[in-house]
């Protein structure tokens, strides 16, 4: 996420706790104004218009129609060049640009705050194939990045208690969607393509499928990756019968309670 992504995000959780406080009984009615203000502001810049909508039908804000009409004009406008730029990309160039158009377009419904579109769009963004060469050049700089993180992480009041549990997650994420790409990969290349030693991936892999995160097995004499990818039905054949059990067991206590 660069920058302006990241700051349009703040905005969207500002905008998300002013709409939550206009509906609250308990604030004051002045605050209310400066509240309700605030949010006018950030839908007019935005041109929110499904939100501007939503917020008509819960009664936070009385309706304009003019500037209604003025906001879906610039949303069907905008759209209307997304699907363009969408369009050309898939004619004239590659996947990853046809990916960001596509992307482009995610993020302007979520910047509009057309909820239901915006999952939709991701959905199809995400249906985009990224070019292994350039997730490569991903899975790569993602340790340069996270040593960063972690030392933001280590000096946040509210995240520092969770630090070592968030610090094993979402290195078992990023091992989890690399291994996804293939049946067998050696560790030799997967330390290059995450710009690490091998004998720093193999402690980590090694602790990773020892504790069940991981889905693959070693070869220690041929130095390679095997995955081993779990059976999705039957995992889900054996939640049920647990589930089963579980309740089962309940259902026999509670009997017994009803007999006494």
């Amino acid at each position: 996420m660069d920058a302006q992504d990241g700051t349009q995000q703040s905005q969207q959780l500002i905008l998300a706790n002013n709409e939550f406080l206009l509906k609250h009984q308990d604030v004051p009615d002045i605050e209310k104004v400066r509240l309700k203000d605030e949010v006018l502001n950030s839908v007019k810049s935005n041109d929110m218009t499904p939100y501007y909508e939503t917020l008509v039908a819960d009664k936070v804000v009385e309706l304009d129609q003019s500037l209604l009409d003025s906001m879906r004009a610039k949303n069907e406008d905008e759209i209307k060049k997304l699907d363009e730029k969408i369009a050309d990309a898939e004619e004239n160039l590659g996947e990853s640009e046809v990916r960001e158009a596509h992307l482009a377009k995610s993020l302007y419904y979520i910047q509009i705050g057309e909820k239901e579109k915006a999952l939709e769009q991701l959905k199809v963004t995400e249906s985009k194939t990224v070019a292994v060469g350039q997730k490569m050049d991903l899975y790569k700089s993602f340790f340069l990045a996270f040593a960063g993180l972690t030392e933001q992480i280590k000096l946040d009041r509210y995240l520092h208690p969770h630090f070592r549990f968030y610090m094993r997650e979402i290195r078992t994420v990023v091992y989890s969607q690399f291994l996804e790409s293939y049946k067998s990969v050696t560790i030799e290349a997967m330390a290059k393509a995450f710009g690490v030693t091998v004998e720093f991936i193999d402690l980590e892999l090694s602790r990773f499928i020892a504790a069940g995160k991981l889905h693959c097995k070693i070869d220690k004499v041929a130095g390679v990756l095997e995955t081993n990818r779990p059976d999705a039905k039957n995992a889900l054949y054996q939640a049920t019968i647990k589930q089963g059990d579980f309740l089962l067991n309940r259902i026999q206590k509670l009997s017994r309670v009803i007999d006494l």
